[in-house]
């Protein structure tokens, strides 16, 4: 059984179009069908108060067929939101089961051509820079560093070790700020020689139900598309500064290049590291 936590059913419909141009058109002929039933049920129910009648009772069979139309188009809308919701999850099995079957399936990160879809397990680390950044920024977290060892009866930290725990919160505050800026709305995924740059709207936990996930001592499971891969020359900031200052027109590739500048000072990003975009992350 699998627990999704990520799904970016955008992606999967996509693939699936590629892989079976069945399965997409199943689902629409599905809902083709509901629909039609509910404008049978409709169409029924104004056929039954149908005919010539007084003026006072046409006024009673007007407001009958106005609940009649609207009670069948919720129940239309509520049978659709189940299907995509049962073929989301349905739909990561088919598209391994097909790729697997054409022998497409790809199993190691670091041998997957670029543009391929790979499918690894490996241990993982989550970075939310937005909350880290919102959590280093808090005044009330600053001040238990400060005030640490006011009701400690030991030594406790030292003035000079405090002074340095402030200086680090105010470092990595700077640091998430402008990496939650550069990759806004998402989140990042560390894998075995791999990053997987997530939405974050596409997760089915929000933050604080994703922190349970800190004290599981699972694998992550991550099926996704190899988009590039990370070279000496991506992390070099300083050839980046002399190529832009040689070709101005360079200034494009500023914001991704910062953005593996600040993953690879924090220790996330190295060279030789491929970056994935997830389709479905779970655990088995």
């Amino acid at each position: 059984m699998k627990e999704f936590i990520y799904l970016d059913l955008v992606e999967i419909n996509s693939i699936l179009g590629q892989l079976n141009d069945g399965i997409p058109s199943v689902t629409h002929q599905t809902n083709e069908a509901l629909k039609a039933v509910t404008e049978t049920n409709t169409q029924s129910k104004i056929k039954k108060t149908s005919g010539d009648v007084s003026t006072p009772i046409r006024g009673e069979h007007s407001r009958q067929k106005g609940i009649g139309e609207t009670f069948s188009e919720l129940k239309q809308t509520l049978n659709q939101t189940a299907i995509d919701t049962v073929y989301g999850d349905y739909a990561v099995n088919v598209i391994e089961k097909q790729l697997d079957n054409q022998g497409k399936l790809e199993t190691n990160i670091t041998t997957t051509p670029i543009g391929e879809i790979v499918k690894a397990t490996s241990s993982y680390s989550e970075y939310n820079f937005k909350l880290l950044h919102d959590t280093l920024a808090n005044e009330g977290l600053k001040f238990l560093i400060k005030h640490q060892n006011d009701s400690n009866d030991s030594d406790g930290a030292s003035k000079r070790e405090i002074s340095e725990e402030m200086n680090n919160m105010r470092w990595l505050e700077k640091i998430t700020d402008a990496y939650s800026l550069v990759n806004k709305d998402s989140e990042l995924i560390k894998l075995s020689n791999a990053i997987a740059i997530a939405e974050t709207k596409n997760f089915r936990m929000n933050d604080a139900q994703r922190q349970m996930l800190l004290a599981r001592n699972s694998k992550l499971t991550i099926l996704g598309i190899i988009e590039s891969e990370v070279s000496e020359e991506t992390l070099d900031l300083d050839s980046f500064g002399t190529v832009f200052s040689q070709d101005p027109s360079k200034i494009g590739d500023f914001i991704p290049n910062i953005a593996f500048l600040f993953m690879s000072i924090l220790g996330i990003l190295h060279a030789g590291d491929r970056f994935i975009k997830p389709i479905a992350l779970y655990f088995e």
